[in-house]
């Protein structure tokens, strides 16, 4: 199995208070699967990076808030955050479900009102 994070320059603790180079996320990642999976992390203001379909359309919405994108195998398993460790070994293994889909995003950007709803609320997206 193997699991990629894409970041944006580095990732950002849930509290905006400390920034982690990609180096550090990788060797972090790495010691909660020793033995479970390969891990790459890639900066994509380093490293070329195409975005699937998923991530295309979660970036489109949510801008740099859609950084980190995790992928298990060719799966899109979470955008924005990063699970903790006993839940990304779970997803690892497949012993929880997990993957990011169409729908998932297009929800969530109703909630944050970045498209219109059917009655009309929200904003176009994002450019």
């Amino acid at each position: 199995m193997k699991v990629t994070i894409v970041l944006n320059g580095g990732f950002t603790s849930s509290c905006g208070c400390s920034t982690y180079p990609p180096e550090y996320v990788g060797e972090m990642v790495k010691s909660w699967l020793k033995g479970i999976a390969e891990v790459e992390v890639i900066d994509k203001q380093k490293e070329s990076w195409t975005p699937d379909n998923l991530a295309s359309m979660v970036t489109e919405y949510f801008g740099d808030n859609a950084y980190p994108l995790l992928y298990i195998g060719e799966t899109l398993a979470t955008a924005g955050s990063l699970p903790d460790m006993n839940t990304l070994r779970a997803m690892a293994t497949n012993k929880i479900k997990f993957g990011v889909t169409e729908k998932d995003i297009t929800e969530a950007a109703k909630r944050y009102e970045l498209i219109r709803d059917e009655a009309g609320k929200g904003e176009q997206r994002r450019k």
